[in-house]
Parts: C-alpha cells; structure tokens; sequence
C-alpha cells in the first residue's frame, strides 16, 4: 500500500504545481496588459504627414530636418521623404530643438518650412526631449516663380554673383533662396510660395573700362537700386504663374551716390597714378566697404555705385616723393573728414592737395652675400626713441634686393631693417659699425621736401655673427673613443638634433658655424658598449647641462665621459601569443630623487628600439639603474602608446609600471609586453602588480 499512498502524493504535489503554474502565467498575462505602454524610439523621434492645400497627401517630397546649436543657428541634420501617403519620420533623435523644410524636387509645390513659414529663421522650432513628437503636418500650396537676366553696361565684365530672394519676415529682412550665376545670363527661382519679395545680387566683382572701381561691390537690387534693400521694387509671385522681366544691371546709376576729386600737388600740378582708398564708416555695418581706384592723367578720380552713407578717403603716392595724407590733409583715420552721401548725390569736390616728402632707397643683403627673402624697413625719429610714419610705403624686392621707401616727411632719421634668410631674423642700423642694438650708432639721413636718397645700401647681420663653435674629446673608461656619434641639440628642441657627426680618430669633435644661443651635446656609442651620456654626465637632453654661446664665442672644451652600459630585451606580444611587429619600445631613466608627491622623476631617454618579424626587441647604451618601458606603434616621436611593462591591458602610465634593472656590461632579458586585449592564459604580472 506504502507505493500507492507514494504514488498518489506525487500526483497531487504535480497538480498543484501545474495550477500553480497556470494561475502564474495568467496573473503575468492580466499584468502584460495592464502595463504602461512602451517606450519611444530611444530617445525621440518626429513625424507627421505632407498634403496639396485640398488635403490630398504628397508622396516624394523632400523632407529635411535641421537642429539648432548652441549659438541658436540651423544645420542641416538628417533628410528623408514622404512616402505614398504623404507620411514622414525621423526616429532615434536626441533631445535637442529642431527645424522642418519641405522641398518639392518639380517645384510644382512651394517650399515651405513648418508651420507654413518662408525661412528656416522663421520656422517654428520643435522641441524633442525624449519622446515622440506626432502630427507636424504641413499643407503645400502651388509654387510659382521668377525669372531674369543678370547683365552689365558696355566696358564691364562680370565674374560671379549671388543672387538672393529676400521676404520681409519678423519686421526684418531674411532671405529665402540662393543661387550663383557667372558672368551675365538669365537666372529663375523656381518652387516659391505665393508672396511679396525683393530681388538683389551680392559680391559682384567688377571692372568696368577706365579702371574705375574696386574689388568689391555694394548691393544692387531690383530694379537699379545700389542705397538699400528698403528702397527695392516689390515683386509679387502668383501661384502657379512665372514673374519675369526681373532685371539687374550692373554699371547703370540708379540710386547710386558718386564721391570724385582732383589730387594735385602744393604747386598746382594734377597728380597721376595716385592710389586712392575708399572706406566706408558707417556704425551699422558689420563688414564695412572699401575700394581702389587710381587717378588719371588729369589727376581726377572717381567712385561710382556707391550706397548713402560715410566715407574716408585716403590719398597714397606710390613709390613717390608725395606724403600720403587722408581727406582733408590729416595723417591718421581717426582725425580725417568724412564725405557723407546720400542716394543720387554725385560729391566731386573732395580734392586732395599733397606734400612733398622725401625717398630712400637702396639695396639690402645678408652678411655681404644672399639677399633676404622678405624685409621690414622703419625709421626711427632723431634723436631716438622710436617714431615711424603710418602714412609711408615701403617695396621690397627679393630677386633683386632693392627696396625703395616712399612719402617720408622731412626730417632726420635713423633707418633699421629687418630680413628673412633660411627661417632665421637678421637685423641692422644703417651705418658703419652701427650694429643690431645700438640706434645712437646708426647714421642719421636727413630729407627735404623732394629728396630722393639713393643707394643707401644696408648688411643686415655681423661679421663673425657665425663664428661660434663648440668642441671637444669624448672618452670612454679615460681613453679616446673614435667613432663616437656625437649630437648638438638647440635649448628648444629635446627630441631630435639638430646635426650629428662623428668623432675622430682621437674621440675628437668639432660644431663650427654656429650663432649666439643655448645648445645641448649629447654622445652615443655605435656599438652600445658604453651608455649613452649628455654632457656633463647626464642621461637624457632634458636634464642635460647648457652649453651657452655668446656672438663669435668658441668652446673647445666640453668633453664627454662614457660609462659601460647595458642592455634590455625582450618580446612584444598581442593576441593568440602573436608578435607585435614594427612597435616601438620607449624608455624613462628613473631618477632617485623624488618630488613632493613621493613620484619618482622619469627622464625620456633619445633610444628608440624597434621590434622585429619575431615581436623581438634589444634597447642599448643605457646606464646602470632602473627604467621604465612601454610601447606602441608609433615612430620616434612617444605617440599612441598601447602597454606598459608591469601593467595590465588599459593601463597605460610610465609612472605606475614596473621598474627594470640594469646592470653595466649585462643583459636584462624577459622584459615583455602584451598589446592585445585578452590577456595570454601563461601570463603573469610582477608582484608589485597582482
């Protein structure tokens, strides 16, 4: 009876357990459904649907989404289109505020950005912060369009210019297409809404026949309008329909203003060839106008096509005796007198009457020999202190060396010259023995109204200037070692030298040619027997001693003692026990001293070892002591460092790996490195480590 009585209570505890199990999975069923529902696209999305004014839906429309920045300006983000629907989405959006435009590629409808706005400034921005931003639906009317040709008077010739359609929106100009047209030709906007616009071209570069003006050109808008945008014709757009005859020509005077004179000199004589520089000086401008033209034979100039506003003139004889001088005879910008016009005023009386001044020219050369490759020539005042003339022109030229200064007021002065040569400054004071510092030494040269002071010819630098040297006797163990590669550092540069030779037969080496400056020697054994030192017994160029050099100066006797040196190998390993090829072992000397912190101080050593096919490496020449080690694919510059001796894989810090000893005239052998991400299962760290 005992196994029936067995048999039945394991049937019961199995039908409980199976109820047990349906009331579960019921309750978790009644639970699934009660639940919230789930989230939104992580972290957001927006979608919404595109329709013609009746409400039929659009499909291929393009649909562009633009997020706001920092500054609170639109860039372009992610685009998509709408599909036969008319429906749109953009899904997995960061929080962050956003913008909509909608493009129909046919331009039968009209561009349009959400809500129903004429520019992405005036776009109703959309604000997604982790959830789903439904129902932004735009309706799209019929576009229409406007049409026109771009041209230029008889004598003009025009490069390229931008012309914009621009919508008063927000009490304030903003432009809702673009487009670049070169040359002259016919231009179109298709794809506009119904409205009201203005039409105007930007950054035309110009030149009409008789050189008159500039680079640079204001605004024209339609139809012959150069003062203001304010003062352009409105174009109206129909939907459906083309506005055409929308014309822009440049070279006529519309609205324009005209500022014009005669420059002639203290004595009557109209002045050819002056260069005369306009600037516009109005407050309002956030990139103020400025144009060049140049007087003609009876010294008159022009500047036509100007908008109403403030201008300065600057009057400026190039190469010339004359003083150059702003409107009405003032030195400097601040003090001149603006010509002020406004639209259709033609201003030709701002004349210009200039002063005789003074020239200097002459030829410029380097230690007697190569001439600079650029110069800066300033007169200095007599007596000193310094005081250059801000209205002056000075020309250069490296082919020859000449150089020639113009538009010097009268006066005493004392000339100083700056030159260029092979990345190195070389200065001077005109002057016999007048030298670099010393202006009291310099010649004075004394101009009159109308001189022209020739063949002032300047030596920029001084003899012996490269007279310096540095030299001396690397020994080893007390004896001359020949063969020694002997390095000179500049004080700025502790990685690579700036020449290296080789000692001779007696330890000897010799750095001639050298200026006045700060440098470092530092000796290495070819065969790596005894270890690499910097004078004056030091192990790296940053702790290296100076070896300062005055003008002419020579140091003969900086010798170098070598100590035996030892070695360090080892393996660079990555993943499945493969060798790390081509990897570059680096090295720091550890110093016994100890900063505040209680932190060794490492000193970069110049040795570089390389690893082979095997992931094999040998570092040489090192002095006895302890050292630090990592590596990485880098070259001879530290760079892109991936292990660490005595570290594990991600740690990457010389000053927490494992010291490394060595010993004079001995090998440290096993000093390896793993740069794979899973470790090797035989693998171990130094104790300091585990």
């Amino acid at each position: 009876m005992q196994p029936k009585i067995v048999l039945a209570t394991a049937f019961v505890l199995a039908t409980s357990l199976l109820l047990a199990m349906f009331c579960g999975f019921s309750a978790f069923n009644s639970a699934l459904a009660q639940s919230p529902p789930l989230a939104p696209d992580a972290p957001g999305s927006i979608s919404g649907n595109v329709t013609d004014s009746s409400g039929a839906p659009l499909s291929g429309i393009d649909v562009t989404l633009h997020r706001r920045d920092s500054n609170g300006y639109y860039s372009y983000w992610r685009s998509t289109r709408t599909d036969t629907q008319g429906a749109y989405r953009f899904g997995v959006l960061p929080a962050g505020t956003y913008a909509l435009s909608f493009r129909d590629q046919s331009s039968v409808y009209a561009q349009t950005f959400y809500s129903n706005a004429l520019t992405l400034q005036s776009a109703t921005p959309i604000a997604v912060a982790g959830a789903n931003v439904t129902d932004l639906n735009v309706a799209m009317p019929k576009a229409g369009a406007i049409q026109g040709q771009i041209s230029y008077v008889v004598g003009g010739f025009v490069q390229s210019s931008r012309i914009d359609v621009h919508a008063r929106v927000q009490e304030e100009w903003q432009t809702v297409a673009s487009l670049w047209i070169e040359g002259s030709g016919v231009y179109s906007f298709p794809g506009l809404q119904p409205g009201v616009y203005a039409i105007c071209a930007y950054n035309v570069f110009w030149d009409s026949a008789g050189g008159k003006p500039s680079e640079s050109y204001p605004t024209l808008c339609y139809p012959d309008v150069y003062s203001s945008i304010d003062y352009a014709w409105p174009v109206t757009v129909t939907e459906g329909l083309t506005t055409t005859n929308i014309d822009l020509t440049f070279g006529v005077e519309g609205d324009s203003a005209t500022i014009g004179g005669l420059v002639r000199s203290s004595a009557g004589l109209a002045l050819e060839n002056i260069l005369v520089h306009l600037f516009s000086r109005n407050l309002s401008e956030s990139s103020p106008y400025s144009a060049m033209t140049r007087t003609d034979a009876a010294g008159r100039y022009e500047f036509r096509w100007l908008r109403p506003g403030n201008y300065i003139l600057l009057f400026v004889d190039l190469g010339g005796p004359y003083l150059s001088e702003f409107y009405d005879n003032s030195i400097a910008y601040f003090d001149a007198t603006v010509v002020t016009v406004d639209r259709y005023e033609k201003r030709l009386n701002a004349n210009a009457e200039l002063t005789l001044g003074g020239v200097i020219s002459g030829k410029l050369s380097v230690l007697g020999d190569e001439k600079p490759d650029n110069a800066y020539i300033q007169l200095l005042g007599d007596p000193p202190p310094s005081w250059w003339f801000p209205l002056g022109y000075n020309h250069y030229d490296p082919t020859t060396g000449t150089y020639r200064v113009s538009g010097i007021p009268p006066g005493i002065y004392r000339m100083r010259v700056e030159g260029m040569l092979n990345h190195m400054t070389f200065s001077s004071y005109y002057g016999e023995g007048a030298g670099r510092y010393d202006p009291e030494q310099a010649t004075p040269i004394t101009i009159t109204p109308g001189a022209v002071i020739d063949n002032i010819d300047i030596d920029l630098g001084e003899a012996g200037m490269f007279d310096g040297a540095i030299g001396g006797q690397v020994r080893a163990e007390g004896r001359p070692l020949p063969s020694a590669r002997v390095s000179l550092y500049a004080s700025s540069d502790r990685e690579l030298p700036l020449v290296e030779i080789q000692a001779d037969a007696e330890g000897r080496y010799f750095f001639g040619g050298l200026t006045e400056g700060v440098y470092r020697i530092g000796v290495v054994d070819p065969l790596e027997i005894y270890a690499t030192t910097f004078y004056s017994d030091r192990i790296s160029p940053v702790d290296a001693s100076l070896v300062s050099l005055e003008a002419s100066q020579q140091q003969m006797d900086v010798d170098v003692e070598l100590k035996p040196g030892g070695w360090i190998t080892g393996h660079v390993w990555t993943d499945d026990n493969q060798p790390a090829t081509r990897f570059t072992v680096y090295a720091w000397y550890v110093a016994s001293r100890a900063d505040e912190y209680g932190y060794s101080s490492l000193f970069p050593l110049v040795q570089r070892a390389v690893t082979d096919q095997d992931g094999h490496y040998r570092l040489g020449g090192l002095r006895a002591g302890f050292y630090r080690l990592c590596t990485g694919p880098g070259g001879r510059f530290l760079g892109g460092l991936l292990a660490c001796f005595g570290l594990p894989p991600g740690l990457i810090d010389p000053y927490q790996a494992a010291n490394v000893e060595v010993r004079a005239s001995q090998t440290t052998g096993g000093v390896d490195m793993f740069v794979g991400e899973r470790l090797p299962s035989n693998s171990y760290l130094p104790l300091l480590m585990r």
